[in-house]
């Protein structure tokens, strides 16, 4: 009986070990995964950024909003946060006739077309549609690009 008993806690101790070993492959593993997606994200954030910088912006407040608008799409895409920014965004580019950057534009499709909400998304839409009718100052002449 002795016997069978340390047996037992033999077969314990061995199948712990071998959980421990199996965990810390699949977190080593999940590691390298989201170091593989963060590497594949990073030529489009700094694509993004090399954009933003040459952009020709009409007012500060714009650049400041596309810009929080930028970092809310890349993190969490929480619709409580996006609503006052595509809000305050529509609102400043209906009262501003100065011409609009296309990465606005490009920004507000991808939200259009990515989000899961869809408020946000017809938010997105309808603002995205007053950038490209603002976009190099004529109007309505761009808007077939929102079809990319």
């Amino acid at each position: 009986m002795k016997n069978t008993i340390n047996k037992n806690r033999l077969f314990f101790f061995f199948a712990i070990i071998v959980l421990a070993g199996g965990f810390a492959i699949l977190n080593l593993i999940q590691t390298e995964g989201n170091n593989i997606t963060e590497q594949m994200e990073q030529p489009e954030a700094i694509i993004w950024n090399a954009e933003y910088r040459e952009a020709d912006f009409s007012s500060s407040e714009i650049r400041e909003l596309v810009r929080q608008l930028h970092d809310a799409t890349r993190s969490d895409r929480d619709p409580d946060v996006l609503r006052p920014v595509i809000i305050q965004l529509g609102v400043h580019l209906r009262q501003s006739s100065d011409p609009v950057p296309l990465i606005v534009a490009d920004l507000l499709r991808d939200l259009s077309v990515e989000h899961p909400v869809k408020d946000i998304r017809l938010m997105a839409y309808s603002t995205m549609i007053t950038a490209l009718q603002n976009e190099a100052g004529v109007s309505g002449s761009r808007i077939g690009f929102a079809a990319r």
